[in-house]
């Protein structure tokens, strides 16, 4: 007979293995239970420091949509207010607080060794699709773009090639018959750029020219970057970093063709003179009033780009203000003006466009002070400095010709006074924006010294006086003397003539931006970055271009991302 006892220690043995079994599967499904939940807790914060990251980007669009005018000193490095802003969450519980930063490259610190806060500004850099407007020779191109590093002409030609509307190769470049050549065949796009990352399919372009040594863009010299061929990328260890084509182009550089106040500004090239002079004279009264509207009908009496004096030892080789000469420039569009009823757009236009409704006159004149109108406008204006210490001709109420001469004469203390209002006031065409120009404010010193009437003094002059230093730093004061590039003009840097031709290619400040923001969690965690270009030029700012860089790394350390102090 089997003992009872023995029955019952089998049941227990049995009880406890099912209980040791148990407690196995409940200890794996807590440990499996604990890792779908950190896993989650991942997800949602990678999930949420991307839309930190996208909450910077509108954010700064929002704040260049209420900037003032002059202010954009203001965004190039402020850490308060670009620096670890908060989006969501308490900082007290710090895996719950989320923030966002801006940074950017310091342009002045040729060794690359931190970052400022701030956005770029476009305008810094060329736009590439401007280049078929530019009204510059072969020569005068290869001229300002060969001191870029790595540019060649057939990379000049290339470029051109790819943008322009035909299928005819340049001398060295290359056209769709190229390209069709290729593994797999493609054509050439004969259009606009819309990233600069389409370089890589022009012929002669490689990562290397295009990025440099910097190939996780953050602008930063990190080990890997400065160690010649240890680890990618290739580099001369030389401790500069080598930021590649991308410090010099753009393809969205634009400003806005408004005043500050967002109202229209008084088109000088505006074919109906009657307009014209009507909004001068209630801006700035009678006398430039007439004298602006005559110099559109007879042209100035002297050649605006004389050669330039040994302030800059360069000599304008474009002349300047008469019709059919093309005129204008990138900062005009339009084609040229011969003094017909509909040339180019921008041009004068005939009898029948001036009059406008108002003002006929006996015999079906139009007059304005005495002048007869009706013939419109011969001269195209290329440049506000054209107007300035001028001359030109005037006929009064049918007498003979008589001299008129500028009432803006080339004083520095008057130029200094009048330059801002000037500049907020006057332009050149009715387009809503102007492409191309470059803003000294920013730009390197290799996109400046090849501009024709520039100098490689006349260049390093203005890189010392651009308002971040090599710590990132800006350098207050004379906010307002920089609000536009006459300081070159008024300190003497430069004589008018060669004002003139530098103008149609320099500006003060742009209005679209580059901006890096990178969105995290105070406790740690996933860390996003994106980068996108924002267009200022129309109301509301958009987004003109975005791309996720998390697969390029973060890039930065996480004590730069976060408030100073708090780490």
């Amino acid at each position: 007979m089997e003992n009872p006892s023995s029955r019952r220690g089998a049941v227990l043995l049995i009880v406890l293995v099912v209980v040791m079994f148990l407690a196995v599967a409940g200890y794996s499904y807590s440990r499996w239970t604990i890792s779908e939940l950190e896993l989650v807790a991942q997800a949602q914060a990678d999930v949420q420091s991307r839309l930190a990251a996208d909450s910077g980007v509108e954010w700064v669009a929002a704040q260049l949509a209420t900037r003032k005018a002059g202010d954009s000193a203001e965004l190039l490095n402020q850490p308060t207010r670009f620096r670890g802003q908060l989006v969501t969450g308490d900082p007290a519980r710090p895996r719950s607080a989320f923030r966002f930063t801006m940074v950017a490259p310091v342009e002045h610190d040729l060794f690359a060794r931190g970052v400022r806060y701030g956005l770029m500004d476009e305008s810094a850099r060329l736009n590439l699709n401007t280049l078929k407007e530019i009204e510059l020779d072969d020569d005068e191109l290869s001229e300002w773009l060969l001191p870029i590093p790595g540019m060649t002409d057939p990379l000049i030609a290339a470029i051109r090639d790819w943008i322009d509307e035909d299928d005819v190769p340049l001398p060295g470049g290359a056209e769709s018959d190229y390209y069709g050549t290729l593994t797999p065949p493609y054509r050439a796009k004969n259009g606009p750029l819309g990233t600069l990352d389409e370089l890589l399919s022009v012929k002669g372009v490689t990562p290397e020219l295009l990025y440099g040594e910097d190939t996780n863009r953050n602008g930063v010299l990190d080990p890997n970057e400065n160690d010649a061929d240890a680890s990618w990328p290739l580099d001369n260890a030389d401790g500069i970093l080598n930021f590649g084509w991308t410090a010099y182009f753009s393809a969205h550089a634009f400003e806005r063709n408004l005043r500050a106040d967002g109202s229209d500004k008084i088109n000088l090239n505006t074919g109906f003179l009657t307009d014209l002079y009507d909004q001068l004279e209630d801006e700035f009264g009678q006398d430039v009033a007439t004298f602006v509207t005559a110099f559109r009908m007879s042209g100035p009496t002297q050649d605006l780009l004389a050669a330039a004096s040994s302030a800059t030892g360069g000599t304008p080789s474009r002349s300047a203000g008469q019709a059919g000469s093309g005129g204008g420039g990138r900062s005009g569009g339009g084609g040229n003006n011969s003094g017909s009823s509909t040339s180019g757009g921008n041009g004068g236009l005939g009898a029948g466009a001036a009059l406008g409704g108002t003002g006929l006159g006996p015999g079906g004149t139009v007059t304005r002070n005495g002048m007869d109108l009706s013939k419109g406008a011969a001269f195209r204006i290329n440049s506000i400095y054209d107007l300035i210490d001028s001359q030109t001709t005037m006929i009064r109420n049918g007498g003979n010709p008589a001299i008129l001469n500028s009432p803006w004469k080339n004083d520095p203390s008057e130029l200094e006074r009048l330059l801002p209002t000037l500049v907020d006031t006057l332009g050149l065409s009715d387009e809503p924006s102007v492409p191309g120009r470059i803003n000294i404010q920013q730009a390197r010193q290799e996109l400046l010294v090849g501009l024709p009437g520039m100098t490689q003094g006349v260049a390093e002059i203005i890189m010392t006086a651009q308002p971040i230093d090599s710590t990132g730093s800006y350098r207050s004061g004379n906010e307002a003397k920089y609000q536009t590039t006459g300081w070159l003009l008024i300190d003497g840097h430069v004589d008018l003539p060669t004002m003139r031709s530098l103008d149609k290619f320099i500006t003060a400040g742009g209005d679209v931006f580059r901006v890096q923001v990178l969105g995290l969690a105070d406790g740690g965690g996933p860390v996003a970055r994106v980068e996108a270009i924002i267009d200022a030029t129309r109301q509301p700012p958009r987004v003109a271009a975005f791309r996720d860089l998390r697969d390029l790394g973060i890039g930065f350390q996480r004590g730069w991302l976060l408030p100073e102090g708090s780490q």
